[in-house]
């Protein structure tokens, strides 16, 4: 008897002690995972600057809307007949 408690005793700490590397390992991979999905290179944040700001977006549309301008005062007018 005292040779089977001794025995479920070993394995039941093993066990205690394999599932906690495990959860550990766990842990690490969440955080790695965690801060390289908080990272951002430049181009990136540029790029989300240029599409979540209004101000950015009105004026690109603005100079969009200057460029066209200028196109058309070149060009000859319609004809009347």
């Amino acid at each position: 008897m005292k040779r089977f408690i001794v025995f479920w005793s070993l394995i039941s700490l093993f066990g205690m002690l394999f599932f906690s590397v495990a959860s550990a390992n766990q842990d690490i991979e969440l955080q790695t995972e965690t801060k390289s999905s908080l990272q951002l290179t430049i181009k990136e944040a540029a790029a989300k600057a240029l599409l979540h700001n209004p101000t950015l977006s009105a004026f690109s549309l603005d100079k969009r809307v200057k460029e066209a301008q200028t196109l058309q005062a070149g060009l000859r007018p319609n004809p009347h007949l």
